[in-house]
């Protein structure tokens, strides 16, 4: 399980503030579940790059969070865990 030093060495606090902002705007949720809802996003990218052999040659940052192509298993437990 990755820690949250590496969630920012891939997408920067800066980067992150700035989607919160527009999450909390756009959405009309609180700036605390935006930033979870960015921060679960950002693992489960993560965790996409660790599943797909393709994209093992990745390398930090993140430009944008883009969509993910694929189900991913997030257990409740992760998902506490990175907030």
């Amino acid at each position: 399980m990755m820690d949250l030093e590496q969630i920012d060495l891939w997408f920067p606090q800066q980067q992150q503030q700035q989607i919160i902002k527009n999450v909390s705007a756009r959405v009309g949720s609180t700036h605390t579940r935006a930033e979870y809802f960015v921060r679960l996003w950002i693992y489960l990218m993560l965790k996409q790059i660790e599943l797909d052999s393709t994209n093992c040659q990745k390398q930090p940052p993140f430009q944008a969070l883009v969509p993910i192509p694929n189900t991913i298993s997030c257990s409740h437990r992760e998902a506490a865990w990175m907030i």
